[in-house]
């Protein structure tokens, strides 16, 4: 075997397998296997959603039954940790799986950080690395940054907005971990001459990329309800409660629908005003009807377990708080069977 052969072979790949006839083009033959997708992509394995769940399985039977070790998770590991030792002993590609390696070490994720890891770190190479080792390096870097692995690994989850509400009212912050390695190691490196201030402002991009998505949503968003009017309606008042209580409700559950792939149970407030309208309470009723005919038409359409709509009677809130009498409704008798009638019975 020639030096150019014997490099191609274990140098970039991981060595002969018995029976493999030397390359009569090394350059050739390691080109060859960038060609079309990874093959390995096309054998069935868990995916992220797959670890979650077992993971959430295990957590449940910790709580119940005390300090219960990890162990679906951990055989999963297992499993998968025999299948990719298996690939590696019988590829026919061993080049790209060399290329996996690399950048599977690149854009690191470590055992280290726990259980959670464990659960996702084998869909972390299928998903983030194996689908880009042969394509651009920017969809790698997107891949690997928006996985669960990695937002986990770097504690991006527990990043929030330091002037956000739940920021001060939680009294917590930026975590800079993922912006940091995303600068430092994933890509220009500081030789590029970045700042504190650059890590800071990228850290606040990244705030609120999160990897579990809830599989409820409780859509209480709106404005300042109670208004003074001087005339009987109000385009710019009708055009703000639209864009909370429809444009906005379409637009997060479009996303929550492109980023999940369960089903999602959702609750959307009305108002008995649509019954019994109030004074200075016409714009507000009209987007709250909107609403309702939106969801009527959602749930025809959207990967909902269930889209409940029910017209709320007046809360004691934020937005309904007065220093005059007011006849609220109790929010614990109103909103139980509202939750449990949401709940899915495991």
């Amino acid at each position: 075997m020639d030096t150019r052969t014997a490099h191609a072979a274990i140098r970039f790949g991981l060595g002969r397998r018995a029976g493999d006839a030397e390359p009569r083009d090394p350059v050739g033959w390691l080109a060859g296997q960038l060609d079309g997708p990874d093959p390995l992509l096309a054998t069935p394995a868990p995916s992220v959603q797959d670890g979650l769940e077992l993971l959430r399985q295990d957590r449940r039977d910790s709580s119940m039954n005390g300090a219960a070790p990890i162990r679906r998770v951990g055989a999963m590991f297992v499993a998968e940790s025999g299948a990719i030792a298996h690939n590696l002993l019988n590829t026919a590609v061993p080049f790209r799986e060399r290329l996996v390696w690399f950048w599977a070490n690149h854009f690191t994720v470590s055992l280290r950080a726990g259980g959670e890891i464990q659960a996702m770190l084998p869909s972390y190479v299928r998903e983030a690395i194996r689908p880009h080792v042969n394509g651009r390096f920017a969809d790698m870097l997107a891949a690997a940054m928006h996985h669960p692995g990695m937002l986990m690994y770097l504690d991006n989850i527990v990043s929030i907005g330091p002037n956000s509400r739940i920021g001060q009212l939680q009294h917590r912050g930026l975590n800079e971990n993922l912006a940091r390695e995303s600068l430092e190691l994933h890509t220009v490196t500081p030789a590029a001459g970045y700042t504190q201030q650059d890590v800071i402002e990228y850290a606040k991009i990244l705030t609120g990329w999160m990897y579990e998505l809830p599989d409820q949503l409780y859509y209480m968003a709106t404005p300042k309800i109670f208004r003074r009017q001087e005339a009987v309606f109000s385009a710019a008042n009708f055009q703000e409660f639209l864009t909370f209580y429809v444009t906005g409700f379409a637009d997060l559950c479009n996303e929550l629908r492109a980023r999940s792939s369960s089903e999602m149970s959702v609750f959307y407030p009305s108002s008995v005003s649509i019954d019994d309208r109030p004074a200075n309470m016409t714009e507000y009723t009209m987007a709250k009807a909107a609403g309702e005919v939106l969801c009527a038409d959602m749930t025809s359409f959207g990967r909902w377990q269930r889209l409940l709509v029910r017209r709320l009677p007046r809360l004691p809130t934020d937005q309904t708080a007065t220093l005059f009498d007011a006849d609220d409704a109790d929010p614990v008798e109103t909103m139980l069977p509202i939750v449990r009638e949401m709940r899915v019975t495991p």
